[in-house]
C-alpha cells in the first residue's frame, strides 16, 4: 500500500467505512462497496482490467498456497483462505466465463486440496463442473489460433479435478466417464496424479490388477521426478490394493514406507490416512488393539485439521472394529456420528456404507424398525449403482 493510500485507507477506519478483520485485511462497508462498483462499471475497460487482476491475484493465491495444505500449517492456512473464499469463488468463475483455461488449471489442484479438506466436496463438483462443461467462453478458448493440442493439457487436468469431487460424492459413474479421456491427455507429474486418482476409482470397483498396474506407473513417475509427496501417495494405494488383495506382509510394507515419507514432510494429512490403513490391516488379522490404536491416531489428527471427510471415515473404521469385537453400542456411536458428518458433506457413498452397518447393528439389538428404515435408505443407493453397471454392460456389448 503506498503512503496515499495507507492515508485513505486510515480516513476509511475513522469513519467506520473499512474494517481491519486482521493482519493486512480489510473489509470495506457494503453500501461504499456498491457504489465503487457501480462507478467502475462505468467505464467498461477498466472495470474489464480490474476484474482481471483480481481474478489472477486469487487463482494465483490458491496455486501458491497449495503445498502449504498438505504441512503443519494446514489448519491455518485453510482459516486465512477460507476467508477468501468469496473472492476466490468470483475470481474462479470470471475466468471460467473468460475462458482463461491454463489459469483455472493452474490453480485447480489447490483449489481442490483446499475444498477437499474442508469437506465442500458438492460445492467443488459444481466450480469444476462449471468449466469442464464447457460454456461458449471455454469452447472458444479451445479453438484459438495456438491450437487444441496446446491447451488440451489443462482441460485435461481440469476434468481430473472434477472426477476428483465426483468420487468424492460417490458418483462413480460419471467419473468412469471423465477420468480415461483425461488421462490420455496427461503427461508427466499431472498424470500419476490422475493415475493415483484412478486406482481409487478401479478400487471402488473391484478392478485390483489394473489399479495395482496404475500405482505402480504413477510410483514411477514420481519416483522419476523426485515428488516425494507423490510418491507417499502412490506407496500408499499399492499398500490398500495388497491389502484388499490379503496380502497383509505387503500392505503393512507399503504403508509403512508411505508413513515414513509422510512424517518426514510433517504432512499431518498423510500421516493419518497411512495410520488409517495400517489399522485396517491389524483389523484383517483380528489384531484388534493394534487397529484401534492407530484409527485413534488417524482421528484425533484429523479433527486437529478439521477435515470433516476425513473425520467420518476414520469414525467409520473404528466402528467396524467394534462391531467384530461385539461391542455394538460403542460401534453404533461411532457410525452415527459418520453419518451424520456424511449427510452435511452430501457424500452418499458414504451414507450407502454407513446406514448398511447401522442396519446390521440395529437389527441385531432388536430395534427393528430403524434397522430396516437404515437397510433400505442402503439398498437404493446400492440398487442404483447395480443398474448403472447393467447398462455399461448393455452399451459395452452392443459396442
Amino acid at each position: 500500500m503506498s503512503d496515499g493510500g495507507a492515508v485513505g485507507a486510515a480516513n476509511l477506519l475513522d469513519w467506520a467505512l473499512l474494517q481491519r478483520v486482521g493482519g493486512q485485511r480489510y473489509v470495506l462497508h457494503e453500501l461504499l462497496r456498491q457504489y465503487a462498483e457501480e462507478q467502475l462499471q462505468q467505464t467498461p475497460a477498466l472495470a474489464e482490467e480490474t476484474a482481471q487482476r483480481h481474478s489472477s491475484y486469487f487463482l494465483d493465491l490458491m496455486a501458491r498456497e497449495e503445498a502449504k495444505l498438505y504441512g503443519p500449517a494446514l489448519p491455518q492456512v485453510q482459516a486465512q483462505l477460507r476467508q477468501s473464499m468469496d473472492n476466490i469463488r468470483q475470481a474462479w468463475r470470471w475466468a471460467a466465463s473468460h475462458g482463461q483455461v491454463e489459469s483455472l488449471a493452474r490453480s485447480a489442484s489447490g483449489l481442490s486440496q483446499l475444498l477437499s479438506v474442508a469437506g465442500y466436496w458438492q460445492e467443488g463438483e459444481s466450480l469444476l463442473s462449471a468449466v469442464v462443461g464447457g460454456g461458449q467462453a471455454i469452447e472458444a478458448a479451445k479453438a484459438v489460433a495456438c491450437g487444441a493440442e496446446e491447451i488440451r493439457p489443462f482441460s485435461c487436468w481440469l476434468a481430473v479435478q472434477h472426477a476428483r469431487f465426483l468420487l468424492a460424492l460417490g458418483k462413480l459413474d460419471r467419473a468412469q466417464e471423465v477420468l480415461p479421456a483425461a488421462l490420455a491427455g496427461l503427461d508427466g507429474s499431472w498424470r500419476a496424479h490422475a493415475l493415483t486418482l484412478q486406482v481409487d476409482l478401479l478400487r471402488m470397483r473391484g478392478e485390483y490388477d489394473d489399479g495395482l498396474a496404475s500405482s505402480e506407473e504413477a510410483l514411477a513417475i514420481f519416483r522419476r521426478l523426485k515428488d516425494r509427496n507423490g510418491e507417499a501417495q502412490a506407496l500408499n494405494r499399492i499398500g490398500q490394493i495388497f491389502w484388499l488383495r490379503a496380502d497383509y506382509a505387503q500392505a503393512l510394507d507399503y504403508q509403512q514406507q508411505a508413513l515414513r515419507l509422510e512424517q518426514a514432510m510433517d504432512h499431518p494429512r498423510g500421516v493419518a490416512q497411512c495410520l488409517s490403513s495400517i489399522g485396517l490391516i491389524h483389523y484383517k488379522q483380528s489384531q484388534y488393539e493394534e487397529a484401534l490404536t492407530s484409527h485413534a491416531q488417524a482421528l484425533t489428527v484429523a479433527r486437529a485439521l478439521g477435515n470433516r471427510g476425513d473425520v467420518a471415515r476414520h469414525l467409520s473404521t473404528i466402528g467396524v472394529v467394534h462391531i467384530d469385537r461385539g461391542e455394538h453400542a460403542q460401534a453404533s456411536a461411532y457410525y452415527e456420528e459418520a453419518l451424520s458428518i456424511d449427510r452435511e458433506l452430501g457424500n452418499r457413498l458414504g451414507v450407502a456404507i454407513r446406514q448398511t452397518n447401522l442396519g446390521m447393528i440395529y437389527w441385531n439389538g432388536g430395534e427393528f424398525e430403524r434397522g430396516l428404515a437404515a437397510t433400505e435408505e442402503a439398498a437404493r443407493f446400492w440398487w442404483r449403482l447395480v443398474i448403472a453397471a447393467v447398462r455399461r454392460l448393455r452399451w459395452a456389448t452392443w459396442a
